[in-house]
């Protein structure tokens, strides 16, 4: 499952939801742009654009991507987003790994490009569902629900 937040408070908000009932946040993985004043910052007290999430889930990374600029990724789809780094042709072609098709990537990579939060989530189509319900609560947009394709 892939979302869109685009406002920090509610995608905080919905991951603390998720964690006070009990889902696998080691499942979810976020992204955001991030300004140049927030690459010096990569731990919880120094409010960088992921430092309440960071408290929720861990990991954080930083990637440069093409047309957007430097990317803060926290979560096991690191690798996904980091890939966008290598990628010149298609800035949305990482996405699809996610299994996700050109249009909705495109959609995701505009969100991005405009600082919004992207969440992803994997888990059995019942966790899946319950964990759309609740972000879908905290404000959670432009979600899909996709077949993860694995190499």
């Amino acid at each position: 499952m892939l979302g869109v937040f685009k406002e920090k408070h509610d995608m905080e908000s919905a991951i603390s939801r998720l964690k006070t009932v009990g889902f696998p946040i080691h499942t979810l993985s976020i992204a955001v742009r991030a300004a140049d004043s927030d690459l010096d910052h990569h731990d919880s007290q120094t409010g960088h654009p992921l430092s309440g999430a960071s408290r929720l889930t861990s990991g954080l990374d930083q990637v440069a991507v093409p047309d957007i600029g430097n990317v803060l990724v926290m979560g096991p789809e690191t690798h996904t987003f980091a890939s966008m780094e290598h990628n010149h042709e298609t800035h949305d072609a990482p996405l699809t790994t996610l299994g996700i098709t050109r249009e909705p990537a495109t959609l995701y990579w505009r969100h991005l490009a405009d600082g919004a939060y992207l969440v992803t989530f994997r888990g059995r189509h019942r966790e899946v569902a319950k964990a759309a319900s609740i972000l879908g609560e905290h404000g959670m947009r432009d979600w899909g629900v996709y077949d993860v394709q694995r190499m």
